[in-house]
């Protein structure tokens, strides 16, 4: 693995850990929808997963076809350019899905299958 890509996965699941502390004692869409600090810094968090996710390697994104870079820097897209306009109930169900798979993924990767804690 490159030496950059390294550093860009440690750096993802930073940010994967940093969410998690976010949300930590949310449990329902609706607690969540209805604080604003939540809904901004999440987001803010997805869209620096989406652009650390742009950094990685084309190598590396071929190697590793089961986790959707595309769909990751779909969001960071939408979330850069529509807040406005964004899904909530997507944004949670990523968060409650999406990014524990993401971090699964991850951390199955050597030499990250060793990396938590961070």
């Amino acid at each position: 693995m490159k030496e950059r890509d390294l550093t860009v996965l440690q750096k993802i699941l930073k940010e994967i850990l940093a969410l998690e502390d976010i949300v930590r004692n949310i449990e329902t869409f609706e607690e969540f929808e209805s604080t604003e600090i939540h809904k901004r810094a999440s987001v803010m968090t997805l869209l620096n997963i989406g652009e650390l996710v742009h950094h990685l390697s084309l190598d590396f994104k071929r190697t590793h076809e089961n986790i959707p870079f595309h769909a990751i820097t779909g969001l960071r897209n939408v979330a850069a350019h529509g807040y406005l306009t964004l899904n909530f109930k997507l944004i949670w169900s990523t968060i409650c899905e999406s990014i524990p798979e993401l971090k699964e993924n991850l951390l199955a990767i050597p030499p990250l299958d060793n990396a938590l804690p961070l």
